[in-house]
């Protein structure tokens, strides 16, 4: 019946096109969201092939397709690896999936579905079986197989548990699989790219990173390569799971609500602010360590070299289009997303930000010198971006999601840059939890109040650019100015922290750290007003802030030399 039922979905090409456009619209992992549809929406079904792995009849389904997109013109290819799901067994229940790993052909009737194949189990502990590399499928047009990284493969398990992470609203669908083994439980992550990327960027950076002795990232079991057209194409990571106490901002969001609800005390906060010191540096050791290894190869595509002057060029040209991007965003739907914003506030807001886009039009963002280099970096290294362990009172951060950033394509993800790139958005991961920490401790100390966004940045808005407050705040003010106070002297001690455990002898009030912060905030903000408008007042408020304290800067003569190169 299953193999029976698959090929009756692939039995009519033009309706299964039609129907798979459909569902991929609604899967994050597409890269889709925040596109306009219409008639010009095209998919196409490059190729499929039926294969089951020896001894199971269990059929498993690889689907190559298209997605075509008229306005703008792009086009992006998929591969999906299915497993056949049979809904008439009482044993099989897809109901706890997120729609963006079921996709249902409607000439099943309901009766049957294709699954993403890490969530099928029997999929799985035939992978986690393989002891050498082996050829799962191969015909004249190309090759699937899979290389095992651990010598010693998971043969002897049971399956326990198959969990999706981040209930399948992720850029690559992460599932978490618990084995029960003789020597005791172990979890493995296994990572799909169902976009086709040549090369896989992720795959490249840990294999890297582990040949020279870089520890703190997963280890990895296995992948799951698709040859084709003398292309390699990564469609599957294999990785053990790292039990965490939670992400890298964690630790961080915990001590910052502890350092203001100790405000009520009014003891000195000194003692409890140092305490978050520790982590701080070490989280700019790791950061420094991981450069360091991914500076670490005499391959051309991990080598260092030298910054010039065509690389400022084309920072500083990518910047000013991002910027003049992010101000026509903001004027467009800065009054429509936030209508409790006062009239004078948009007018100042719009005042500064074509005031810092001039400046950006008349000067380069950095000078170049005979020490600054560019490597391979992470690309999109904020705090979300770590997961923080704690084992036997011994903190330890791990890098993960070394993919680079989503938003560019596989050749820019690629491209060697400055490693403050990776440092500003570190710095900038920061006044996020800064912003919503004051937040959550506003609702606490004043509840009678409904604080909104917009309340609470006014209340950082007016520290530094005298902006008016609406007068419902006005009863509340010795309040939100202690809390904001407090909370920026926390972001600046713990920045300042992280960037001493990093080797940098820059303090945050310096030109370049502010240059790369104001970098990376016009990107938070392009993104942020693209697909999570609620959240576009935080790194608005950090291009106001940091842009003033850059525009400061560059009225200063001298070229910049920054104190750590990690040049091996």
């Amino acid at each position: 019946m299953k193999l029976t039922a698959v090929k009756k979905i692939f039995r009519d090409i033009p309706k299964l096109a039609s129907e798979l456009g459909l569902w991929v619209q609604k899967c994050r992992w597409a890269g889709l969201s925040g596109k306009q549809f219409s008639k010009d929406f095209l998919v196409n079904v490059d190729f499929y092939r039926e294969f089951s792995f020896q001894g199971n009849t269990n059929p498993f389904v690889l689907v190559g397709m298209t997605v075509k997109i008229q306005n703008p013109s792009e086009s992006r290819q998929f591969v999906l690896l299915f497993s056949f799901a049979d809904l008439t067994s009482p044993t099989i229940d897809v109901s706890s999936y997120p729609e963006s790993t079921i996709f249902m052909p409607s000439n099943l009737q309901g009766q049957g579905a294709l699954q993403l194949a890490p969530l099928d189990p029997v999929f799985v502990s035939k992978l986690l079986s393989i002891k050498e590399t082996v050829k799962i499928l191969k015909d004249k047009d190309f090759t699937l197989k899979y290389l095992p990284v651990n010598s010693n493969p998971l043969r002897k398990c049971n399956i326990k548990d198959i969990k999706l992470l981040g209930g399948g609203d992720t850029t690559n669908s992460i599932i978490k699989v618990t084995l029960d083994t003789p020597t005791g439980f172990q979890q493995v992550v296994f990572k799909s790219y169902l976009r086709m990327f040549e090369p896989n960027i992720e795959a490249e950076m840990i294999t890297h990173l582990h040949s020279v002795g870089f520890s703190a990232v997963p280890a990895l079991e296995g992948s799951l390569i698709l040859l084709k057209g003398g292309r390699s194409y990564t469609l599957l990571l294999i990785s053990q799971f790292v039990e965490n106490a939670g992400d890298g901002g964690k630790p961080f969001w915990d001590h910052l609500q502890k350092y203001l609800r100790a405000i009520q005390s009014h003891n000195d906060l000194t003692p409890v602010l140092q305490e978050i010191g520790s982590l701080a540096q070490l989280i700019g050791n790791t950061t420094r360590d991981f450069h360091k290894a991914l500076s670490k190869s005499r391959k051309k595509s991990f080598r260092p070299e030298k910054v010039d002057v065509n690389d400022i060029d084309e920072w500083t040209r990518e910047f000013g289009e991002k910027f003049a991007n992010a101000e026509n965003l903001c004027a467009q739907r800065l009054p429509q997303l936030f209508p409790q914003l006062l009239p004078q506030t948009i007018a100042m807001i719009s005042k500064d930000l074509s005031h810092i886009g001039t400046q950006l039009h008349s000067r380069s963002l950095i000078y170049p010198s005979a020490v600054i280099t560019k490597q391979r970096i992470h690309g999109d290294l904020h705090l979300g971006q770590f997961l923080f362990q704690q084992k036997d009172d011994t903190p330890r951060f791990v890098v993960t999601d070394l993919e680079g950033d989503p938003q560019l394509p596989p050749e820019k993800r690629q491209e060697k840059r400055m490693v403050w790139f990776d440092l500003g958005s570190l710095l900038r991961a920061l006044d996020y939890i800064t912003f919503f920490g004051a937040w959550e401790i506003l609702k606490q100390f004043a509840p009678s109040h409904q604080w909104t966004i917009e309340d609470v940045f006014a209340c950082f808005f007016t520290g530094f650019a005298a902006s008016p407050v609406p007068p419902s705040l006005e009863e509340y003010r010795n309040t939100w100015e202690l809390i904001v106070k407090k909370a920026t002297e926390w972001g600046t001690f713990v920045g300042s922290q992280f960037l001493q455990g990093y080797g940098a002898k820059e303090s945050l009030q310096d030109k370049l750290p502010a240059t790369f912060k104001l970098m990376r905030a016009t990107s938070e903000l392009n993104y942020e007003l693209g697909f999570r408008g609620q959240n576009a007042l935080v790194p608005l408020l950090g291009v106001l802030k940091v842009g003033k304290v850059w525009m400061r800067r560059i009225k200063k003569k001298g070229r910049d030399s920054p104190s750590y190169v990690p040049v091996s």
